[in-house]
């Protein structure tokens, strides 16, 4: 059994292999689809700002903003939009620093975090934490910073 467990580990760290370890690309695709939606909030507060309102028959604070506030806010979320997206791409290509700034934001999580409700953000932090800190996924971030390095 211990050998089998060695070779998949080897797999997922073996510079030519087309994909990233599974919870790397989970976290990945989650960034890929945080962008996709914070594209859409900023989208739809520009076009139907009332959408945000707790009551439908309410003009909702954003609705009371004028048309300049309101494209501040879509510029905010497109910007975020962006960072998501290139942090999901950074992950899915093994770059290193996309690893340390989901560290970073993820202890950031655990100190700062909101009330008691958001103990499942912090759960999720914690378990990113630890398996970014796992050898096999650090291996596989450096075997593909080494590789890329002799790429260039």
């Amino acid at each position: 059994m211990p050998a089998s467990s060695k070779e998949d580990e080897e797999s997922h760290t073996h510079p030519s292999s087309p994909y990233p370890p599974l919870g790397v690309a989970i976290l990945s695709i989650w960034n890929y689809v945080a962008a996709v939606l914070t594209l859409l909030g900023g989208i739809v507060s520009v076009v139907y700002p009332n959408a945000f309102s707790r009551h439908g028959s309410f003009e909702s604070d954003l609705a009371r903003f004028s048309l300049t506030s309101r494209l501040s806010v879509f510029t905010v979320a497109a910007m975020f939009s962006l960072l998501s997206f290139a942090l999901g791409e950074a992950l899915w290509n093994l770059r290193n620093w996309a690893r340390l700034f989901v560290l970073v934001i993820c202890a950031i999580e655990l100190i700062l975090g909101g009330p008691p409700s958001g103990v499942i953000s912090r759960v999720i932090s914690l378990v990113a934490i630890v398996y970014l800190l796992a050898p096999g996924v650090r291996a596989a971030f450096y075997a593909a910073s080494e590789s890329s390095a002799h790429v260039a």
